[in-house]
């Protein structure tokens, strides 16, 4: 890096939990390891991520044998205030429009 050059922070606009959920709305039967790869952090870090949205009420988890199946929660709610008035399933609608019209077969059963 030159002398003149600000230096670059490394940041993204979505944080770990939103990345991990999103992709597990996408991916429902995906491992922690397929999880962690995608996010770019450990199995143990996704593990903690998914007991955070699990414990806030955002995802369930359905264990078969050694596999897990997740449902999201599209009718949750984001936790910053700011936020707190948009339900879960606009940003995953978003960012699944193949999906976005389809039931919601990996949303949590009401």
């Amino acid at each position: 890096m030159h002398q003149d050059e600000p230096m670059r922070r490394d940041w993204s606009l979505i944080s770990t939990h939103g990345i991990v959920l999103v992709f597990v709305a996408m991916h429902p039967t995906a491992t922690l390891r397929e999880i962690a790869q995608v996010a770019g952090v450990t199995e143990r870090q996704v593990a903690r991520v998914v007991k955070d949205l699990a414990g806030a009420g955002l995802l369930r988890t359905e264990h078969h044998g050694r596999r897990n199946t997740y449902f999201i929660n599209e009718d949750g709610f984001f936790r910053r205030p700011l936020l707190a008035h948009i339900k879960l399933e606009r940003l995953i609608s978003a960012v699944r429009p193949a999906l976005a019209a389809a039931p919601r077969a990996h949303s949590m059963p009401e």
